[in-house]
């Protein structure tokens, strides 16, 4: 496989750009990276349409696993609220990166105070330590009778958004290459053929 100079510096950007951005995973960067994918979707469905020999090879190299994977992970996840209940590897990944760097905050749900620590004693009112709502926040209940609420940082299901935009962005990268490869095989293969001496009668 070859990379130019200029191929090596847009991975090494959107690589640098998608680690920051799961730092800070927010609903804002989520829909980012959601648009770049189906904006990058869509150009090379564009370009797998008019153009022709490599171009096409490669533009069909990026869409058959992005399109396969965001359609597993959509349908297969599209219930899961929490990383620890991903079945893909992908998602375990994702989980895997996510503990280290994992931020919470605690706040009384009645008053709005901020808390420094959560309160001994207290329980996790949802089914575990691990499950969020749909705003990364688990809740808990302290004593006397106090709903606290944990909030999560970086938010939850923002990270796993972008973090499988990512993934599918890398597997279509993977499959450009690996389909231009191939296309320039069969062409040296085709040319070679054309040049062989044509045996003598």
């Amino acid at each position: 496989m070859r990379f130019s100079m200029r191929e090596l510096f847009i991975v090494m950007t959107v690589a640098c750009l998608g680690i920051g951005s799961l730092w800070a995973a927010n609903d804002l960067l989520a829909w980012a990276w959601l648009a770049l994918l189906t904006l990058a979707t869509l150009f090379a469905l564009d370009r797998a349409v008019v153009s022709a020999g490599r171009v096409r090879f490669a533009c069909i190299g990026f869409l058959a696993p992005v399109v396969c994977y965001g359609a597993v992970i959509s349908i297969a996840e599209k219930s899961r609220r929490s990383l620890e209940q991903g079945d893909f590897v992908t998602s375990k990944a994702l989980a895997l990166f996510y503990r280290p760097i994992r931020g919470r905050a605690f706040q009384n749900a009645q008053t709005g105070d901020w808390l420094d620590e959560l309160p001994e004693g207290a329980k996790v009112l949802r089914a575990g330590a691990e499950e969020w709502d749909l705003w990364g926040r688990a809740f808990v209940a302290g004593p006397p009778q106090t709903k606290i609420v944990i909030h999560h940082s970086p938010k939850p299901s923002a990270f796993m958004t972008v973090g499988h935009c990512l993934w599918a962005l890398l597997f279509g990268y993977a499959g450009m290459k690996w389909s231009a490869s191939i296309y320039r095989r069969r062409q040296r293969r085709i040319e070679s053929e054309r040049t062989e001496p044509a045996p003598s009668p």
